[in-house]
């Protein structure tokens, strides 16, 4: 398709200006050129060359994915599925693949969770044992930040039984032996997985393209993405080569921050397609894996608060770090008493930097009321995953009996005036972005669980700020709304069109309306219709 057309019949989304109009979309080259009204080229009797008439299909900017990890949802595609698996299922899943690959290749999955199982305990190293004694073994868990892995595996890796314990880690051990029982979590499991052999960089970018190509059939045209600096050089590199076709904000882990430092990055600086967000940080762990950090217990754990990554003055120290050189930071923060350190450390880091971009937490899950105000009076932007709150509403009326009433609080936050963006965390949930707009809005699962309004219902928020904070927030968190985000004359055409309006809909319908088409940078990616010239 020549990059010179017009999209016509289409009803237009605006952040601010919603219509029930029909439109026609002029592309020029990688930029929107008119936009005129259905009526307005009848009455003029206009000719268009080269029109595409989608039939009153829903254009809106490109969809943006705020918070995922790039790579590994990319690699995920080709792991075990273990979602909704419980032991047993687990092992015969990974009997099977062990069958028909040659000894010693890794074998990879993830999804797993205990606390679906009916004992909920944590899993032991002698299951994976028994199927794959000669099959390397590494199982993430659905939140990621807990890692089962076999015997092989360990002694491949040479992980003995006196590794000491990990600071911000938890190491499962057996008994008065302290053998290991093959189970880690957060730091623990982030050394496990740095050891594990890396693909060669030719596999990474295949599994790259394909991941990306997925992206695009769900109408997502810009990610951010946390990974290591190795990861975002990659990035940057096809970017370079314009091999790679998707805008990416990218965040380095804190291992990362001193090469960061001395290459003097900065958050903002851009080259093509990418930009540098910063550095990525985690004040605690997960509710998945019971190690979001809350302030009272988890409730059938009496001496369980969570895990805290950092100490609150080695958190605030790495952020101001970072801001010294102007590098912004975002924080992974999930449980209250987590929550609540980071917007210490950030605040901190906005009275000694006033001026400085970009500062954010993600998650947020559990939030004390008395802190929703701070993310706008420090200008700390949130990213949230409404798909997570589907996913776990049981495990939260199990752990956290007490604050349910503080869990994701959507509409407080967004009265407050705090800026919210959505993200799907992919590879834990897959990135879909009409998904995690049906979630903010009902607050109920498709099959209806809870119930009609949905769950906590006083938090739902409206369709526009729902579909603004994955199209029009991002944008204005990089502060680029004079290039994107909107569908005006001299921006740049990043564009997804829906079957059908999401606001001529039931929300049950939403589920229902697919992306038909995704325009990145002015050239079709993704077409349902496969349309050529």
């Amino acid at each position: 398709m020549n990059n010179e057309y017009w999209l016509t019949n289409v009803k237009r989304h605006h952040p601010f200006q919603p219509s029930n109009n029909e439109y026609a979309v002029q592309i020029q080259g990688n930029r929107i050129g008119d936009v005129l009204t259905m009526d307005y080229i009848k009455t003029h009797d206009i000719t268009l060359n080269k029109a595409i008439d989608l039939q009153g299909s829903w254009i809106a900017p490109g969809f943006v994915d705020s918070h995922l990890h790039l790579l590994s949802y990319c690699q995920s595609l080709g792991f075990l599925k273990l979602e909704g698996l419980d032991r047993e299922h687990i092992a015969e899943a990974v009997k099977s693949q062990t069958s028909r690959q040659p000894e010693k290749t890794w074998i990879k999955g993830r999804g797993w969770e205990m606390n679906k199982w009916k004992d909920g305990r944590v899993p032991d190293k002698l299951i994976l044992d028994a199927v794959s004694p000669h099959h390397p073994v590494a199982l993430s868990s659905k939140d990621g930040h807990s890692l089962w892995v076999n015997s092989n595996a360990l002694d491949i890796l040479n992980i003995q039984n006196n590794i000491p314990d990990i600071s911000g880690g938890v190491i499962f051990r057996r008994g008065e032996t302290h053998e290991l029982a093959g189970v880690f979590q957060e730091n623990a499991a982030d050394e496990v997985l740095r050891r594990i052999p890396q693909e060669s960089k030719d596999a990474k970018t295949a599994k790259l393209m394909q991941g990306i190509r997925n992206l695009h059939e769900l109408g997502i045209t810009a990610v951010h993405t946390f990974d290591t600096y190795e990861r975002l050089m990659l990035y940057s590199e096809l970017i370079k080569a314009k091999s790679l076709r998707l805008r990416v904000l990218g965040y380095f882990d804190v291992n990362d921050l001193e090469t960061a430092i001395i290459n003097e990055l900065k958050t903002g600086q851009e080259q093509g397609y990418f930009t540098l967000g910063g550095l990525k940080l985690y004040a605690d762990g997960a509710l998945g894996s019971r190690t979001a950090a809350v302030t009272g217990n988890y409730t059938d754990e009496p001496q369980n608060y969570g895990t805290l990554i950092y100490s609150e003055e080695d958190l605030t120290g790495h952020c101001v770090q970072a801001a010294d050189h102007q590098i912004a930071t975002a924080i992974h923060a999930i449980g209250d008493r987590a929550v609540q350190m980071s917007l210490n450390a950030l605040s901190t880091v906005r009275c000694k930097h006033f001026d400085i971009r970009g500062l954010r937490i993600e998650h947020a899950q559990l939030i004390r009321p008395e802190d929703i105000r701070r993310f706008r009076e420090y200008q700390i932007a949130l990213c949230i995953q409404p798909n997570h709150l589907l996913a776990d509403i049981e495990m939260v009326e199990r752990y956290w009996t007490n604050q349910i009433s503080n869990f994701y609080p959507y509409q407080s936050l967004h009265q407050s005036g705090c800026l919210l963006m959505f993200g799907s965390d992919a590879p834990i949930e897959p990135p879909d972005p009409l998904y995690n707009i049906q979630a903010a809005v009902t607050r109920q699962r498709l099959d209806g669980y809870p119930n009609d309004r949905g769950w906590i219902p006083q938090e739902r928020l409206d369709l526009q700020s729902a579909i603004n904070a994955t199209v029009w927030h991002p944008v204005l968190f990089e502060r680029k709304q004079n290039r994107r985000g909107t569908i005006e004359k001299g921006k740049l055409a990043d564009l997804v069109v829906l079957s059908g309006s999401p606001f001529d809909c039931n929300f049950r319908e939403l589920r229902e309306i697919k992306p038909v088409m995704t325009i990145m940078d002015g050239q079709i990616v993704f077409d349902r219709d496969s349309r050529s010239d």
